[in-house]
């Protein structure tokens, strides 16, 4: 035999402390303890009361506004699944994109230091193999004509320079 009752709070375990009833209003409140970085909110029927809260978890009421309208504990034990269903994937949304951050930082170090690499090797390069060109090709040197008519220099360009 299933119990109803127990599948309608299963929701909410973890985080349901208490359920009371105000006999004085005829309603169910309901406490609940959730983290201290969770958003909650009332709805136009629902009120929710921060009662306690420390770095580490908040304690909430949750009952109906004081308007004298009644509302049935299960959209009570609803309203809080809803908090916790929507911290929880604000959760892994926050995750995911902390995730994501960190393998894109990762990629730029490794690009970073490739590039670092590439730029110590260029110097290293530029600067030690100076002194060791081929020597076995012999320096031209550049020669200048006369025109004996015009008496112009004519500059030869050497290799297309």
């Amino acid at each position: 035999m299933n119990n109803l009752v127990e599948d309608t709070l299963a929701s909410v375990e973890g985080y349901l402390l208490s359920i009371n009833r105000d006999t004085e209003n005829g309603w169910y409140e309901l406490e609940v303890g959730i983290p201290s970085s969770w958003v909650f909110r009332g709805s136009k029927t629902i009120d929710c009361t921060n009662i306690v809260a420390n770095d580490e978890f908040k304690m909430v009421k949750v009952s109906p506004f004081e308007n004298g309208v009644r509302i049935p504990i299960d959209e009570l034990i609803e309203f809080v699944s809803t908090i916790v269903a929507t911290n929880l994937e604000i959760e892994a949304k926050e995750n995911g994109f902390n995730q994501m951050l960190e393998q894109e930082k990762l990629a730029l170090q490794e690009k970073a230091k490739a590039y670092y690499n590439e730029l110590e090797a260029l110097k290293e390069k530029s600067f030690t193999n100076f002194d060791e060109k081929d020597s076995s090709e012999p320096v031209k040197k550049r020669s200048y004509k006369k025109h004996v008519a015009s008496g112009e220099i004519e500059k030869p360009e050497l290799d297309g320079k």
